[in-house]
Order: C-alpha cells, then structure tokens, then sequence
C-alpha cells in the first residue's frame, strides 16, 4: 500500500514538472529576447519611443511582459467606424479611406483647418467652424488612393491633422513613387510650431508661429481672447507670402476684415505689399483694389 501511494505522489510530481517546463519553453520561443524595442512605424505620436533594460538582451526579464492585441479601429483609446469616398474623374479613380468619431466631441477651436465626413454627401469636409451639420470629425488613420497608388498619408485626431503626413508623386523619368513632401504635426498645430497663451493654464491660444528649421516656414495663427481667429496667412523661408486675412471679433457675415497681397516669391525683395479689399464689421466693402483699377483704366 506504501508503494502504491509513493508511485502516486511521484506521478504527480513529474506530471506537473513536465508541464512547468513545457510552459517555460513555450514562453522562452515566444519571447527569446527581454529587451523590448517600440518601432516608430508602428507608433501613434503619443506613445514612448523607448528601449527597456538596453545592453542586457541575455539577461531574462523578472517580471513578464504580455503584448496586448492592438484594438480594432480604436485610436488613441477612441472607437471609429471605418469610413471611405470615391471620385472619379476621366481616367482617374481616387480612393479616401479613413476612419470617424463614434461619438461626437469638438475640434480643438484654434486650429484652423477641421475636417469632417458628410455621409449625405459622401465627401471630406474642410472648415474653420465647429459644426454637427459638416458630420463626424475625422479621427485616425488617412489614406488617399488614385489608380492603385498611394499619394497621401496621414493621422486626424478629433478632426484635425496630426503625426506624420507624407505626399507621393510618380518621377517622370523612371515611373517610380517618390515622396513629395513631409510634413510634421501635433493635434493640428505644426509640430515645430512655437504657441503663445493669453493665460497661465495655456487654454486660451493667442499666436501659433510655425518653424521649419529654425526659420518661419508654415501658416501662422493669431487670435482674439475670445477665440476667433484674427489673422491667418503662409510663411515661406522667413517671409509672409500670398494673401493673408484678417478678421473682426465676430462670426458670420462681417467677420473678413482685411485681405492683404505679399510676395509670390521668397526670393522677391524688392516686392511691395498691397491691400486688396477690405469691409467694415457689418460686411460692406470699403475698398477693393480690382475695382478701383477698373475705374482708372
């Protein structure tokens, strides 16, 4: 009878030894190295750029990791239906995949440019305005398609540009996709952009100075305490550029206050800015440029 409960207790034993060891080497193939990289592609623009424990990658983690599944057209911790558009123009079919709110939350009001999907439309919206009648804001990953190649990608956070958007062009000697153009933001505003505040909890966005390398280079941004926008126009290498707007302290009709014409060029200097229009705040016109040329000819 002792034999019989000896030979029990040491089936157990073995059982369950044979069994830690094949958990231990399931776990050892699936993770063979500690040492935890976070890759930039596969990033959101929040998350760390970070190497754990770097210069130890024989040495086994104490405590054990566990990845967890990315979640399906969830951004930022926000659930998104998947949405898309589709134009076509003579010879060309464009694609727009992109992904919306569930639910409805606001655009952040000092960032110029929000977009929305018109399902009634079926198409991207662009404004200024915090408005339900242009549809969901956009949130999450953008794609832009035409005839099979990929020409835009990007990120929308609560409808406003952010991350990495890259523009693609085929060359026109070896037919290849070649990036156009790469440009950097955070939550709307250029990533090396420089923002100044009326108040001390930063809330209340005064002036958004864009910089590329050091130099003004981008669309620049000022504001009204209340939080209209009263002046917006381009930087190009350190000078003011093309038409720059400026604006009453109010919505709707009679908010254009001033349209202004500088240099087309960045090498231009010797370009003199002119007034084009300008309205009074009840949105009469008190002077256009083109009118008054018309008059003298």
């Amino acid at each position: 009878m002792k034999r019989f409960f000896i030979s029990i207790l040491l089936l157990c034993y073995f059982t369950a030894f044979a069994q830690a060891q094949e958990l231990s080497v399931s776990e050892d193939q699936a993770k063979p190295d500690s040492t935890v990289v976070v890759k930039l592609s596969e990033l959101d623009e929040d998350d760390p750029t970070i190497e754990l424990n770097p210069g130890k990658n024989e040495e086994k983690e104490l405590v054990k990791r566990r990845v967890k599944k990315k979640k399906k057209n969830v951004f930022w911790n926000i659930k998104t239906k998947k949405r898309f558009t589709k134009k076509v123009r003579g010879n060309n079919v464009e694609f727009e995949l992109f992904f919306v709110l569930r639910e409805w939350e606001d655009p952040d009001r000092y960032v110029a440019s929000k977009f929305y999907y018109n399902h009634d439309k079926r198409k991207i919206e662009k404004t200024n305005e915090i408005h339900r009648k242009y549809g969901m804001p956009l949130h999450g990953t953008y794609v832009k398609i035409v005839n099979g190649d990929t020409l835009v990608t990007g990120q929308f956070y609560k409808g406003v540009r952010t991350g990495r958007w890259i523009s693609y062009q085929r060359d026109s000697y070896n037919d290849d996709l070649m990036i156009q153009d790469k440009v950097y933001y955070y939550r709307g505003y250029p990533k090396n952009a420089e923002i100044t505040y009326y108040d001390s909890k930063r809330k209340k966005v005064k002036e958004v100075i864009p910089y590329q390398y050091g130099v003004k280079d981008g669309t620049y941004l000022k504001y009204y305490p209340s939080g209209r926008l009263m002046e917006t126009g381009t930087y190009r290498d350190g000078h003011k550029v093309n038409r720059w707007f400026e604006y009453y302290d109010k919505y709707g009709r009679g908010s254009k206050k001033r349209e202004t014409q500088y240099r087309k060029k960045t090498y231009d200097d010797n370009f003199e800015p002119y007034i084009i229009r300008e309205w009074d705040d009840t949105g009469n016109s008190t002077y256009d440029r083109t009118r008054e040329s018309r008059r003298n000819n």
